[in-house]
Order: C-alpha cells, then structure tokens, then sequence
C-alpha cells in the first residue's frame, strides 16, 4: 500500500508533470513565435516569456525523486550527511519545465489561448487515465 502512496505522490508532482504540459512543438525565438499543433494543425502562436512556475526562476529544482513523499525533521536529524547535502543542492537537477532557463514560452495570443488550454486538458486528462490504470496494476 505504501508503494501505491508513494507512486501517486511522485506522479502528481508538478516538477514531474510539467514534462507533459508542454504546449508547442518548437520555439522560434528571434521571432518570438511558437509552433504548435492545434486542430490536428501546425500554427504559428506568438509567446512571451514568463517566470518558470515549477521553479520559481531558479533553474533548478531537487530531483523528485529525493522529496516528491515529503521529508521531516526526523529524516534530517537521523542522518545528518544527508540532511547537509540537502541543504546545498547536491540533490538539484535542471528544472524539468524550462531546462535551466528559468523562463517558459506563454500564449500572447487571446485567439489560441481556448484552444491551448483544450490541448494541455486533454493531456492532463489523458495522463489521469495513465494514473488509473497505474493503480490497478496496468
């Protein structure tokens, strides 16, 4: 039971599901626009860039897989090393969302925002599909 937990809670993480919540296919950043497949259609959406949600703009995060079920001060007072590695970073990884960059491309266009916000549903609806199936052992 414990592993299902553990599972879910790595799962549900936004620093591993912003993987999947990638909107466009390719950035062309000299003209600021990016190319994305709406409608079964590849179009030209023009972005800006916004503040990495996932890592705040940092650039990099602790790896998931180090604290996605939560750590306590009792994990940190039974091993001091680790907790002294913690602290300095020596669990960081790249952001997962923007790769170090500590930006993310977002839609300036009011006329694809509907259809990008459809796009990343169905993602979002597919990969809960992909959990439910997790969870009965598919």
């Amino acid at each position: 039971m414990n592993h299902f937990i553990e599972d879910l809670n790595y799962y549900s993480d936004r620093r591993v599901t912003c993987r999947d919540n990638r909107w466009y296919n390719s950035l062309d950043e000299n003209r600021m626009v990016a190319i994305a497949t709406l409608d079964d259609e590849d179009v030209e959406v023009p972005f800006t860039w916004e503040v990495c949600p996932t890592c705040n703009g940092k650039g990099s995060h602790v790896n998931p897989s180090i604290d996605c079920n939560g750590l306590s001060a009792s994990d940190f007072a039974e091993d001091p090393d680790f907790a002294e590695s913690y602290m300095r970073g020596d669990y960081d990884q790249p952001c997962n969302d923007c790769g170090g960059r500590r930006v993310v491309p977002e839609c300036a266009d009011e006329a694809y925002l509907e259809k990008i916000e459809d796009h990343c549903r169905c993602i979002a609806d597919m990969n809960a599909e992909y959990e439910a199936e997790r969870r009965f052992g598919a």
